[in-house]
């Protein structure tokens, strides 16, 4: 029985030792392979890290020549961007030096000519200063040459100058009481005669329409944009219209002396409610058209001087009232035409008379400006253009000549006659 133990002991322990060396022999040589396929994954790790390694260091260096280019290229454009800079800075510093040189030779001319012009300043100071000292002198001289007193002198000259004066007026009354009174009318027509026949025809003007017709349609747009009545007509273009309707026709009358103001209105219905168009912003055409209008106006005041030859110097307020006698009509007759054909007229036959040509063409060219004021100021159109006139410098016979030429004042003039 214990010898049957010991048996199975020893094999026991037998066994367990050969398992023991087995195991041992097994993980051993798991270990062996374990490390083996560790070196190789090092090795490959090692290999790995180098070529990564590798690749990295190859595109860093291929970003920085990569860079390196960029940088350059972006260096170069800069320098030739300063190199531009710096040769338009320096053409415009040899443009201001040039300018700068010229307005330094201009300011030496100008400076040059400033001490000249003083100079002359001086000269004629000092001879202003001889002259009144010679004028202070001069009656002193003459009473001591003379040997009478200021005075005596003084009468002397006036009387003289008068008995002169009175004997040309004796002359003259002498020589128009040669003239039989039968006379006076052949002579006055020989010469309106003259002046008449030497004067071209000037085409007649047509009177200007004081009304306009358009479709039912186009007054009710028309009113819409005005503010929907029809009063609102009268507020928006500050004259009183008469309204005719009609099934299929709507006439706008224009009830107004303004004949300026009557024609802007006719020309912005003509140009919208005639053709049916209304804009949305009338206002600002009708504006506009009053503005051209403005224009209009002083252009032919000018030109009504530039056709009687006469110099347009003139207050400009007198040059816009002349211009709006274009608009104006009395007996049918046009006031602009009639104003540039009597200036002519009057012109023509103050060359006959021996007076003054100029003053008589414009004198008749201004004898009507009052009409174009009669809607607004009341009283005779011949007081009303002398007070312009008078108001705005103009010569006192030109002044009464247009004062008087309906003998509303008494003539103080030939003038006043011819116009």
């Amino acid at each position: 029985m214990f010898v049957e133990a010991v048996v199975i002991v020893a094999a026991f322990g037998s066994f367990t030792g050969l398992v023991y060396h087995l195991t041992r022999k097994k993980l051993s040589r798991q270990v062996q392979e374990a490390q083996g396929k560790s070196s190789n994954l090092l090795e490959k790790a090692r290999e790995e890290r180098q070529s990564i390694l590798g690749k990295a260091k190859q595109q860093v260096n291929e970003l920085l020549v990569e860079g390196r280019d960029i940088q350059t290229a972006e260096q170069q454009a800069v320098e030739e961007e300063l190199h531009e800079n710096e040769l338009r800075l320096e053409k415009e510093t040899q443009r201001v030096d040039t300018v700068r040189n010229r307005l330094l030779q201009r300011e030496k001319v100008v400076n040059s000519r400033f001490e000249a012009l003083e100079n002359r300043q001086g000269a004629i100071r000092q001879l202003h200063q001889e002259r009144t000292a010679l004028s202070r002198s001069e009656v002193s001289i003459l009473e001591e040459s003379l040997g009478i007193s200021k005075e005596m002198l003084m009468e002397g000259i006036s009387k003289r100058f008068i008995d002169m004066a009175t004997n040309e007026a004796q002359q003259i009354l002498r020589q128009t009481a040669e003239i039989a009174e039968s006379e006076y009318a052949p002579l006055a027509k020989r010469v309106m005669g003259i002046a008449i026949g030497r004067i071209g025809q000037t085409k007649v003007k047509e009177r200007p329409q004081v009304s306009v017709t358009g479709t039912p349609k186009a007054f009710a747009d028309l009113l819409e944009a005005v503010g929907g009545e029809r009063d609102a007509l009268d507020t928006f273009f500050g004259l009183p219209l008469v309204i005719s309707e009609d099934e299929d026709l709507v006439t706008v009358r224009f009830d107004t002396l303004d004949t300026v103001k009557r024609e802007v209105v006719r020309r912005v219905l003509e140009k919208t409610f005639v053709v049916g168009k209304i804009p949305k912003d009338l206002k600002n055409l009708f504006e506009k058209r009053m503005e051209e209008m403005e224009n209009e106006l002083v252009g032919l005041g000018r030109r009504a001087f530039k056709l009687t030859g006469l110099k347009p110097k003139v207050d400009k307020e007198i040059v816009k009232l002349i211009g709006r006698l274009y608009y104006r009509t009395s007996y049918t007759q046009n006031q602009w035409l009639h104003s540039v054909e009597a200036s002519q007229i009057a012109g023509l036959m103050a060359h006959e008379l021996k007076l003054d040509v100029q003053l008589a063409k414009r004198a008749a060219l201004l004898h009507d400006i009052g009409k174009a004021l009669t809607h607004e100021i009341e009283g005779s159109h011949a007081v009303i253009g002398a007070g312009i006139a008078e108001k705005c410098g103009e010569d006192p016979l030109i002044v009464n000549a247009i004062g008087a030429h309906h003998g509303d004042v008494p003539e103080e003039s030939l003038y006043a006659r011819i116009v």
